[in-house]
């Protein structure tokens, strides 16, 4: 252990040396500084990753890094690994043991890094999310449970796809809200209705209205519930033709395809408008906001006539969730 502390400081001028890195946002790294509990998501692009991101923090007593358990199969990687704080854990096989000890370990003020996509990747874009973080979600206190599928092609990123809906549906039974960012949604239905999906909701900007019409018969025909997503650019009256047959409207707060984007204030008009459009014509139909919903915008989107709240980095970015669900109900 003496040589590892002799190494740490070598190590963290050589980094800073041979890579010059930016750090961008170290003002939100008041909970480190705080003693607090937090939690860092990562993309995954290099096998440097966890060490340059733990030297950013400078935090090696509270920190603990999921890491795959082959690589403490080699002697001096795993024996660096452990004392970093690294925690081994088996990919692919559900190991949600390991995950549940850290986040008790993190209400007790550790700092966790996990990285979600599970797996380094090539390009430097978002990589499939694994299921953990869902199944995490599901015993959080949540009302449903939100699942934004994206296919690189209407929005930049690419996300879960049909076998990660069946894995989440096999760990639990909650009400599965499935998000689909994808084009042509129609050829899909069918599957992610299969796959567990209780309410599908697609982009009218996605595809031509007549097969935006034929994929809510479809999702009809396969007895899930029926929405439309709307786009910030996209006018309320555009989900007049489908209205009366629909069983939620979804309406963007921010442009779909990332995380953590700040709340468009701007949208406070679509959601009422939409909001007398439902009273008009489907009053059982219900209103959902989905982006940069927080303790502070959730009562804005409320009071405009949402009743149904999907909320992401506010929830995820907190090592409590179900303190932080809690939060935004209450707010």
């Amino acid at each position: 252990m003496l040589l590892y502390w002799i190494l740490l400081p070598i190590v963290w001028v050589l980094a800073h040396i041979l890579f010059r890195f930016e750090v961008i946002g170290r003002e939100n790294l008041k909970a480190v500084r705080d003693g607090r509990a937090y939690v860092i998501a990562p993309n995954h692009i290099a096998n440097l990753d966890p060490v340059l991101i733990a030297i950013t923090i400078f935090d090696w007593k509270r920190l603990r890094i999921l890491a795959k358990e082959e690589l403490f199969k080699n002697p001096l990687a795993g024996w660096f690994l452990r004392c970093m704080g690294a925690v081994s854990i088996e990919r692919g096989k559900g190991d949600t043991t390991t995950v549940e000890k850290l986040t008790n370990e993190c209400k007790n003020g550790t700092g966790i890094m996990i990285f979600p996509e599970g797996t380094r990747t090539k390009t430097g874009k978002l990589g499939v999310i694994k299921s953990g973080a869902f199944v995490i979600a599901a015993a959080s206190g949540a009302d449903m449970l939100p699942v934004d599928v994206m296919d690189g092609a209407f929005v930049p990123n690419l996300t879960i796809g049909v076998p990660v809906v069946q894995s989440i549906r096999r760990c639990t039974d909650m009400f599965l809200d499935v998000h689909l960012m994808i084009e042509k949604p129609v050829r899909y239905i069918e599957a992610f209705a299969k796959a567990g999906a209780d309410l599908l909701s697609i982009h009218l900007e996605a595809d031509h209205p007549t097969r935006i019409a034929q994929a809510l018969k479809v999702m009809g025909e396969c007895g899930v519930k029926k929405a439309v997503a709307l786009r910030p650019i996209t006018k309320a009256e555009a989900i007049l033709p489908y209205l009366e047959e629909l069983d939620l409207v979804l309406v963007m707060t921010v442009e779909p395809g990332c995380g953590g984007q700040a709340f468009m204030e701007s949208q406070l008009d679509t959601i009422r408008q939409v909001r007398a459009l439902i009273e008009r014509y489907n009053p059982a139909c219900e209103l959902e906001v989905d982006g940069g919903i927080s303790p502070k915008t959730a009562p804005l989107v409320v009071e405009a006539g949402a009743n149904v709240l999907v909320a992401g980095s506010a929830v995820f970015r907190r090592c409590d969730r179900a303190a932080a669900i809690t939060a935004i109900r209450n707010a």
